[in-house]
């Protein structure tokens, strides 16, 4: 799955606001998405998104994380839409890190998934949409069957009373945030009003309100990955923000006991920045701040004994920056 990044966002909120309301902004940000990225199965805009992220490392290994994704849409009508997705992610370690049952941890991690997303609007305000994508994430790039990375999302939306909107969701993956290798359910209702946008359910749930112009308040969660921020100010203009993260990447390292094991980088992040949009068309995005809690472990499981089977190491608190773009064609 896609991070967010994180990485990222909430997954299939664009499909729901596209049917729930029939006027959609032109700007590259449209300010409801608690995860952004390629998260979404809504109908596609061409999009490029770059985070760039840079740790000095003077108590910790220094790191280094770069991730572009694009989705490009190949055919679209009034009511059907295919598009191509594409997901790179290199990350780097200053200096090797082991784990206390020895284990070593590569220094370079990557990530290159590639894949295609159908949606389609039916009568009536209802919407469905399929989308898989097959690549890897690890430490060395392969195209090995147990080392490649597969994930399939599958989506049906349809109004419920008054302004709310219903989204049932089928998640399936062998590297994803909530489980690997069985099927996932998801449920999620949307309320909307003028100030206040709520997605409530499973494994979805996300806030925004903005009570007062130029104030805002976004709290979302996604699995593992939990995303707040308070803003002050208009993107087109200038905005700045307040944020805390918490985020869970994972990896599948190619030398490893178990098939099922993955390694997972831990992290969270508060961070103080600012985003401005140029040229209706562009958005750029400033964080600095520290990011903590941070552990890196290898097992088969979500949680107990078997999460850090493998082996775990905690990184010392430091400080990152990171810029961020975001680019509609």
């Amino acid at each position: 799955m896609r991070f967010i990044t994180l990485i990222l966002l909430s997954m299939i909120l664009s499909s729901a606001l596209a049917a729930s309301d029939e006027s959609r902004p032109s700007k590259v940000s449209r300010g409801v998405d608690p995860f952004g990225g390629f998260t979404s199965m809504g109908p596609p805009i061409p999009m490029m998104t770059y985070e760039g992220r840079y740790s000095p490392g003077d108590k910790a290994p220094s790191f280094t994380e770069n991730k572009l994704n694009l989705l490009a849409p190949m055919y679209k009508t009034e009511t059907n839409s295919v598009s191509l997705l594409f997901n790179n992610t290199y990350f780097h370690l200053g200096d090797r890190v082991v784990l206390d049952s020895g284990k070593r941890v590569s220094r370079d991690l990557y990530r290159m998934e590639t894949g295609a997303q159908y949606h389609q609007q039916l009568p009536e305000k209802k919407s469905w949409g399929l989308r898989g994508t097959v690549g890897y994430a690890g430490d060395k790039p392969s195209l090995k069957s147990n080392d490649l990375t597969y994930n399939f999302i599958g989506n049906y939306g349809f109004p419920g009373s008054g302004k709310g909107y219903w989204m049932f969701m089928l998640f399936f993956s062998n590297n994803g945030p909530l489980g690997n290798y069985i099927p996932i359910p998801g449920v999620s209702y949307l309320y909307k009003t003028e100030n206040f946008t709520a997605m409530l359910g499973f494994p979805i749930f996300s806030l925004r309100w903005t009570p007062v112009s130029p104030w805002s308040f976004s709290l979302g969660f996604y699995a593992f990955n939990i995303r707040s921020e308070i803003a002050y100010g208009s993107s087109e203009k200038i905005q700045f923000f307040s944020c805390y993260y918490m985020t869970r990447q994972n990896y599948i390292p190619q030398e490893r006991e178990n098939t099922k094991d993955r390694l997972t980088i831990e992290e969270k992040k508060v961070a103080l920045g600012f985003r401005k949009t140029f040229w209706d068309s562009v958005q750029g995005e400033f964080q600095l701040g520290p990011v903590f809690d941070r552990s890196i472990y290898i097992g088969h499981g979500r949680s107990g004994s078997d999460k850090k089977s493998a082996g775990n190491v905690s990184i010392p608190s430091e400080w990152y920056a990171s810029l961020n773009l975001k680019v509609k064609f």
